[in-house]
């Protein structure tokens, strides 16, 4: 390695409650740091800060922690491995980690401060958590049966401005070959008594007139990212006791503001979540094995707010999660046998304004290849709970450049959320694609804000596309100036579908609304008002409509309608379907309605 400050894995320390320290102060590189290794672990890193205690202790916290200072860099700073070792190849690492089956907590935190780089930081390695240009990890794991365990993870870097190139390159192993990398992993494995795991994983806010790039060619997880930051917490009682135990896990996944002038992207051939640009990930299981018990998942993913003038891509050509230019994935699961299981996650993306390209691209031949291939995704779920809460959630978006996703597998703007999705306003000058163009979708409540539309948005299953399986929809006010168009005789350029209500607000269109208006359901559907002085047209079949509203049994209606230009389709012009209240309220045709 070429800067090491290294903790004895076996320090001789009595005390029950011992803090052990790794630190690196601030550095300023004129010239060349570097680590070569062509096997070992641990080896071949740039700067590293290491810390891993391993202490026969019955009772107390063992606090660890890894520090490097701040760092500005004006020439190269390099890790290299041509093993294939763990945790090796690292441009700059932090690393904190501890494995014990003794009654005891920890408190672990990797840290690396602020970075200016104007030059290169790089990883090359093939080994699993190697070839990372920045990278902080913290892991703990606690198991006692005879004490409450309180068991905590926290890895973070701080700002980060870069002029030059930060990358990680891996040909295998798990999260490797990512530009920037913070993780944490916390379990608490407490047999009869509570438990509590903490993950927090944490990137400031990033200036980028460079390169960030992650690249591998590996099969396992978690590889070739831009920027990836991970948190991961996990609690299990014991299934033999017959005492009552309570379970508490939570994790926390954040990254401040980004305004990127260069390039952010992740690239992978294979390996689920891999080759994203970038990527925030968190994931909290609680198990309360024991009957009597509770259990308590908190799950928390947040992106900051994105300005974007250069580009933002991922691609990847196989596995879930992948291949997604802007990513927010949160997972909470928490399970008692008889007693209470509370789970709550939420994904959160900010603002986001873009001049230049955000794109995701996945190989759609892969049927793997599920939650992939997005420009700008915001995904979130619970699992096998009495009580939850679950949110996606994308900021208000406005766009002057290219947001793409790939066109069968990827949408250019998607949130999903098992409880409750939600996309605020869009304004478009410039072009949207994907497999739809903007798409909220959920099982309780899916929700899209107003859309001002002066350029493309094409697609080729729909446009503006918003869907509840079991809860209700609502778009808000719709202005097209431009073109939302289709590819496929199945596609809708404006689609909302409910079991429960549906409604569309104020439809404006002075454009082309090229492959029609659908709203369905089983409950009410509303739509405001449509005032079309443009084109709506939907002629890809025979028996496709240009304005369809369905209701299996409750009123289908349209408040007021004003037509001074085209509506056309296959089969009807507009075709309303529900009960003997459905209808049009208020019509002024001056147009052409053809059918």
């Amino acid at each position: 390695n070429g800067i090491v400050s290294n903790i004895p894995t076996d320090p001789s320390i009595s005390t029950d409650s011992p803090e052990l320290n790794s630190l690196i102060g601030n550095i300023i590189n004129n010239g060349t740091i570097a680590g070569s290794s062509s096997s070992g672990k641990n080896s071949g890193n740039g700067i590293f800060a290491y810390s891993k205690p391993n202490i026969n202790s019955s009772t107390g916290i063992i606090t660890s922690n890894s520090t490097i200072g701040n760092i500005t860099n004006y020439g190269n700073i390099n890790g290299t491995t041509t093993g294939s070792d763990n945790y090796s190849g690292n441009g700059i690492f932090a690393f904190s980690d501890t494995y014990y089956d003794k009654p005891i907590s920890n408190s672990l935190s990797s840290t690396i401060g602020n970075i200016i780089n104007y030059e290169t930081i790089n990883g090359t390695g093939n080994g699993h958590y190697s070839g990372n240009g920045l990278y902080a990890y913290s892991s703990s794991y606690a198991e006692g049966d005879s004490i409450n365990i309180n068991n905590s993870s926290n890895s973070a870097i701080g700002n980060i401005t870069n002029y030059g190139k930060i990358s990680g390159n891996s040909t295998s192993g798990a999260h490797s070959g990512n530009g920037i990398y913070a993780s944490s992993n916390t379990s608490a494995h407490s047999g009869s008594f509570n438990g509590e795991a903490l993950s927090i994983s944490t990137i400031g806010n990033i200036l980028n007139y460079g390169d960030i790039n992650g690249t591998t060619t590996s099969t396992v997880n978690g590889s070739g990212n831009g920027i990836y930051y991970s948190s991961e917490s996990y609690f299990q009682s014991d299934t033999s006791s017959s005492n009552g135990s309570r379970g508490k896990t939570i994790s926390i996944s954040k990254i401040g503001n980004i305004i990127n002038n260069g390039k952010i992207s992740g690239n992978s051939t294979s390996g689920s979540d891999s080759g994203n640009a970038i990527y925030s990930y968190s994931l909290s299981i609680s198990n309360a094995l024991t009957p009597g018990t509770s259990s308590t998942a908190t799950s928390n993913s947040i992106i900051g707010n994105i300005t974007n003038y250069g580009t933002i891509s991922g691609s990847s050509t196989s596995g879930s999660n992948s291949g997604n230019g802007i990513y927010a994935y949160s997972n909470a699961d928490a399970y008692s046998d008889t007693s209470t299981a509370i789970a709550t996650s939420s994904s959160i993306i900010g603002n986001i304004t873009n001049y230049g390209t955000i794109s995701g691209s996945s190989n759609s031949s892969n049927q793997s290849n599920y939650n992939s291939g997005n420009a700008i995704f915001a995904y979130s779920e619970v699992k096998d709970d009495t009580t939850t809460t679950s949110s996606s959630i994308i900021g208000n978006i406005t766009n002057y450049g290219i947001i793409s996703g790939s066109s069968d597998s990827g949408n250019a703007i998607y949130a999903y959320s098992t409880k409750e999705a939600t996309i605020g306003d869009v304004v478009n000058y410039g072009t949207i694609k994907g497999k739809d163009g903007i798409s909220s979708y959920s099982e309780n409540r899916a929700t899209i804000g107003d859309i001002a539309n002066y350029g493309i948005i094409s697609n080729t299953r729909g446009g503006i596309h918003a869907e509840s399986s079991g809860g209700n929809v609502a778009i808000g006010d719709i202005t097209n100036n431009g073109t939302i168009s289709g590819s496929t005789s199945n596609s809708n350029s404006i689609f909302a579908y409910s079991d429960y209500t549906n409604t569309i607000g104020k439809i404006i269109n002075r454009g082309n609304i090229a492959d029609g208006i659908f709203s369905g359901g089983l409950d009410a559907m509303t739509i405001e008002s449509i005032l079309n002085s443009g084109i709506i047209t939907n002629a890809n079949s025979a028996n496709s409509d240009g304005i369809y509203i369905y209701s299996n049994s409750n009123p289908s209606t349209i408040k007021l309608f004003s037509n001074t230009g085209v509506i056309m389709g296959g089969d009807n012009g507009i075709y309303i379907d529900g009960d003997s209240n459905s209808g049009i309220n208020d019509y002024n045709n001056y147009g052409l309605v053809i059918g």
